[in-house]
């Protein structure tokens, strides 16, 4: 996000420098270093961004719908914010006008907040959309509420200089009734951009309820597993590392449950003693080389939380599937379909 706003801003720098500085040792200077800015940049982007395998999110509309979602801001939700929108309309319209930099960088945070969802969204360059939005997973929810935070410094552009304005219309009114056209046209605009906004309030929170709700089916952590991990404590002493598949949510029993996990999320870097705890847990008894790397990785407990992944994908873990018919572990607690193990070969349990 920083790098991405920080265009604008350079933009403006390197323009305004330009203009100011007129001998050819300061222009070149000012090249240079924007050549250094560009070219860091160009690193960070391909730097900072997250492994392949997790930048394959589809795009969702069209490019023209991807547009008009922005110009309406019902990115994500759907609903129309329209108050929010005016403000926005109105701030466009005030920068075009007086062109100052403050107004126009406020206009041209909105532009990148829009391109980038616009991109991320709709693209049909899938070059050209991972460069530039690979950083965020090229995951639209993150552009939407990247967009949600631009588009403040141009709404508030647009809410400030239109109450200004009304201002003065009211103080140069001399007759009554143009006073009081004046009083009732900007406190119905005051009301419309209070209410008009919510309409957008409900679809948003419903939509978020079915996303976040814990309930028996619940994408991440479901109340069964929820209520394993809370207890967590009463089994798994501290400094012990519970093993379990971080897609089906085990790996919040360091989060919730306040114990070491082997994979405490699902980019974790996977070590030669991870992958044969992974793949084998289960064989332990018949594998040296897996006790060998329970004992130097300090497993003592595992975590089953079925095959439901957060993203309902597939990555099973063959060493910590049906332990239930493995000799390598006992059952010490269970919440419905939810079971903890606790390590039992290698001398331990």
């Amino acid at each position: 996000m920083w790098l991405a706003l920080s265009v604008p801003i350079a933009a403006v720098f390197v323009v305004r420098r330009w203009h100011r500085r007129r001998t050819v040792p300061a222009r070149v200077l000012l090249l240079v270093g924007l050549g250094a800015y560009l070219g860091l940049g160009l690193i960070l982007l391909k730097v900072l961004r997250p492994p392949l395998p997790t930048r394959q999110w589809p795009t969702e509309l069209t490019p023209a719908a991807a547009a008009l979602e922005a110009v309406q801001i019902s990115m994500f939700y759907g609903t129309v914010a329209v108050g929010t929108a005016l403000a926005v309309l109105l701030g466009l319209l005030w920068a075009l006008r007086e062109r100052t930099a403050s107004a126009l960088l406020a206009a041209a945070f909105w532009f990148v907040g829009a391109v980038l969802f616009v991109v991320v969204i709709a693209s049909p360059f899938g070059t050209i959309r991972d460069a530039l939005t690979g950083s965020w997973y090229n995951n639209w929810p993150r552009l939407a509420a990247l967009f949600g935070v631009v588009l403040v410094p141009l709404a508030a552009l647009g809410m400030s200089r239109t109450v200004d304005m009304l201002d003065r219309l009211w103080s140069r009114r001399r007759n009554g009734a143009g006073r009081t056209r004046v009083l009732i046209g900007a406190a119905a605009g005051v009301v419309g951009l209070l209410v008009m906004p919510l309409p957008a309030m409900p679809g948003a929170v419903a939509l978020a309820h079915r996303s976040f709700v814990m309930d028996d089916d619940s994408a991440l952590i479901s109340t069964d597993e929820m209520a394993l991990l809370q207890r967590l404590d009463e089994h798994v002493p501290p400094g012990a590392v519970i093993a379990g598949n971080p897609y089906t949510g085990a790996g919040l029993a360091y989060a919730i449950g306040g114990r070491e996990v082997l994979m405490p999320h699902i980019l974790v870097d996977v070590s030669d003693d991870m992958a044969a705890v992974n793949d084998h847990l289960a064989e332990a008894e018949t594998m040296p080389a897996v006790c060998d790397a329970v004992e130097r990785l300090g497993v003592g407990f595992v975590l089953d939380f079925g095959d439901r992944e957060v993203h309902g994908g597939e990555h099973p873990l063959a060493g910590l599937e049906d332990l239930q018919d493995s000799g390598s572990v006992r059952l010490v607690d269970s919440q419905g379909d939810a079971r903890l193990y606790e390590v039992t070969a290698c001398g331990l349990g």
